[in-house]
């Protein structure tokens, strides 16, 4: 057995020796020596694979923050602080012109109480001077029957006619006095209505000018509350205006930065393209 297995060996010995001779002078192409040469675009390619990686990564960060932004952007655009602001100002405005009405409205009132009560004097007036006038006459009638009724009361040449004259007399002065004093008494009527009527004027007057009052100050409270209302979310808007200016800045920089970043990574990738046909050929 150890004998064949001699054998066996220097039979392969003698084999490999002619081989060898046989290709002696030729260029050794090996695999290994092949591998070592493709190695460093393995390299290359494998950091490229990892840069991409990496890069992608920066990316998507890029992408969600712009994500971010646009979503408070988009929030603080719910908030219509216009809509608000003009609305506000609307009620403003008729508040002022309802406020300016109050003034218009009290010149009003205390005009028309002067009209009212100074036609209701002139009326009074009227009405007294014709009573006077009706009373003066009353007065000289009176004057003239009580004359005539003295003439008759010591006339005693015609007695027959004496006691009719006298009748008659009496009865006319009995009558023109009591229409005398029922004139007195409308005049007196009269003065008195004026002066209820002035106060009823004066009443009605008062309560105009309070409930007026009360509804200017009413809405000046509103205007007030309103106009306060309307600083604050114009302060608002403000504050919405800066934020969504610095948002929209800075998205504009995240913006930029993300084209930059893409820019950047189909580079990368193009080259990785490249190794990899590269070492598509090579192998």
């Amino acid at each position: 057995m150890t004998r064949v297995v001699l054998f066996i060996f220097i039979a392969t010995i003698s084999f490999m020796l002619v081989f060898l001779s046989a290709g002696c002078g030729a260029p050794v192409d090996t695999s290994i020596e092949s591998k070592e040469s493709l190695s460093p675009l393995r390299n290359e390619i494998n950091s490229l694979n990892f840069e991409i990686l990496q890069e992608q990564k920066k990316l998507l960060a890029y992408k969600q923050r712009m994500d971010e932004l646009n979503s408070k952007i988009n929030l603080q655009t719910t908030n219509n602080y216009g809509s608000q602001v003009n609305d506000l100002r609307g009620l403003l405005g008729d508040l002022t012109a309802e406020m300016n009405l109050y003034s218009t409205l009290e010149i009003g009132i205390l005009t028309q109480a002067d009209e009212i009560l100074k036609d209701q004097s002139s009326q009074a007036q009227v009405l007294k001077d014709q009573l006077d006038q009706n009373i003066r006459s009353l007065g000289d009638q009176i004057k003239t029957t009580q004359e005539n009724l003295v003439f008759w009361q010591f006339n005693n040449s015609y007695l027959p006619e004496k006691m009719l004259h006298l009748e008659e007399l009496e009865i006319l002065l009995k009558s023109l006095q009591d229409q005398i004093e029922e004139l007195k008494q409308q005049r007196l009527s009269i003065s008195s209505l004026v002066l209820e009527n002035s106060r009823s004027i004066q009443g009605d007057k008062r309560n105009a000018l309070d409930n007026l009052i009360q509804n200017r100050e009413e809405a000046q409270a509103e205007w007030l509350s309103l106009n306060q209302e309307l600083s604050q979310i114009q302060e608002r808007q403000r504050n919405q205006n800066t934020s969504q200016l610095s948002l929209r800045t800075e998205l504009n920089q995240v913006q930029n930065q993300y084209n930059q970043q893409l820019d950047k990574l189909k580079k990368i990738e193009e080259s990785l393209k490249v190794k990899r046909e590269s070492l598509k050929f090579s192998k």
